[in-house]
């Protein structure tokens, strides 16, 4: 039976090298993001088939075929069996790595699939020991073989990893990989290939599995404390260097190469990133941490309201601490509060770097007895406001005795036999609030707080 797929080829370019920026670096890893710049990343591309069909060689991936294995959607590398053009003509196509010392125990793994199912395909896993050589007579051993039959039915149509860990090296060896994709261009013919797809490759050398960051979590960090914990790691060859490679560290806060975080957080929230330690062969490892950037403990507090008469006028509010919040709640207008809209209870607000903070307290405010101010400059109270203490002075030469009176006009104490033109009252045993002094039909009012 003829099997007919017509296929449609994308030869739109994005990429993103992930290789390593050091030139003596071994690990490597492909994420295929733009197939075009491969070459100058040291790899090698070939198409050994003849004749050369309208495919002439390995092509960027393509999402309207099927997406990658992660990363962007078309971030894979493609062979196809139209390398070829003929009837039953061969096909052979080798994607070589860049050029490493390769050890025992060193690791090349990628991931692959076939296109469609039912289609013979065919990948080896290559290896050549003769430094930078391109010439596929040097890849003599084979170290893996996929679907070495060609069966229809012999490579998988889901993205499938595969690993080989190299062994029975004599020393280190300067070589490279080659994996090379072989199939049957053929219309006619029932076993035949379509294509094959190829993502996330990577070298990891021996030294580079035993490399990790030693810390899984990390403290939370407080709004306005710096921030100062420290990450360390196992198994690094030479000066390692620790970097953040994605995701978003609290604003205020950085990590040094050394794996040391500085800064004063500016900012509650929840923070997502990446930490990647890399070491003087090139070897990294990264691990993922959330951190969570707290508001600190309360701040905010209210000293006792004082109470209040209804007909009392606009008191300032002045209880609430640190300075700078602001009061909210029945009565309240800028910073002030009505007591005529009688007892209420007073919120005060603080926000700080992004942190708010609140405290209430109840403001009492009773129906007092009429007591009407009757003031003149014989009869005066410095400070008044005041904590408890007033310095009364009165020129009044008759002046034989003053009533304290409280918000209710009930009588708290009568001061008599008076030597000099003044003398100190002492409130600080009674609560906050209105007071008055009453003595020769003159009446003054005092406001302890």
């Amino acid at each position: 039976m003829k099997k007919s797929i017509l296929k449609t080829l994308s030869l739109g370019i994005l990429f993103t090298q992930a290789l390593s920026n050091n030139v003596n670096a071994q690990a490597y890893s492909e994420s295929f993001e733009n197939v075009s710049t491969l070459s100058s990343n040291g790899f090698t591309l070939l198409n050994l088939a003849s004749p050369v069909g309208f495919v002439p060689n390995w092509y960027q991936g393509n999402s309207s075929e099927y997406n990658a294995q992660n990363g962007t959607s078309s971030s894979y590398i493609k062979a196809t069996s139209s390398f070829a053009v003929g009837y039953y003509v061969d096909v052979s196509g080798h994607l070589m790595t860049p050029t490493r010392t390769i050890s025992n125990g060193d690791v090349f793994s990628f991931w692959t699939r076939s296109d469609y199912a039912g289609f013979a395909e065919r990948l080896t896993v290559l290896l050549s020991l003769n430094g930078v050589s391109s010439n596929v007579a040097d890849f003599t051993q084979v170290l893996l073989d996929i679907n070495p039959t060609l069966a229809d039915f012999g490579f998988s149509t889901t993205w499938t990893q595969y690993s080989v860990t190299i062994s029975g090296l004599a020393a280190p060896t300067n070589g490279r990989f080659s994996l090379n994709y072989r199939s049957v261009y053929c219309e006619e013919c029932i076993n035949y290939g379509i294509g094959i797809g190829i993502d996330n490759m990577s070298y990891t050398p021996v030294n580079c599995a035993g490399l990790s960051i030693n810390q899984t979590t990390i403290p939370p960090a407080t709004v306005g404390t710096p921030y100062s914990p420290i990450l360390t790691q196992t198994g690094g060859f030479g000066a390692v260097v620790y970097s953040v490679t994605s995701g978003t560290l609290p604003n205020g806060v950085s990590i040094d190469t050394n794996g040391v975080f500085n800064g004063t957080p500016s900012n509650f929230g929840t923070f997502n990133f990446t930490v990647t330690v890399t070491d003087a062969n090139g070897c990294n490892s990264s691990t993922n941490y959330t951190v969570m950037a707290v508001c600190p403990s309360n701040p905010t507090s209210i000293t006792s309201f004082p109470e209040l008469c209804e007909n009392h006028e606009l008191y300032t509010l002045i209880e609430g601490a640190p300075i700078g919040g602001i009061y909210t709640g029945t009565g309240v207008l800028g910073g002030s509060f009505d007591p005529s809209v009688g007892s209420q209870l007073i919120t005060y607000v603080y926000t700080i770097l992004g942190c708010t903070y609140s405290s209430t307290d109840t403001i009492i405010v009773q129906e007092c007895a009429t007591i009407t101010e009757k003031e003149n400059n014989d009869l005066v109270a410095f400070p008044n406001p005041s904590s408890g203490l007033f310095k009364i002075s009165f020129k009044n030469e008759n002046l034989i005795s003053l009533n304290i009176l409280d918000i209710h006009g009930q009588l708290l104490e009568t001061m008599k036999n008076f030597e000099n033109d003044f003398f100190m009252l002492d409130l600080t045993m009674y609560a906050d609030g209105i007071y008055f002094i009453q003595g020769n039909n003159i009446i003054i009012r005092l406001i302890k707080q």
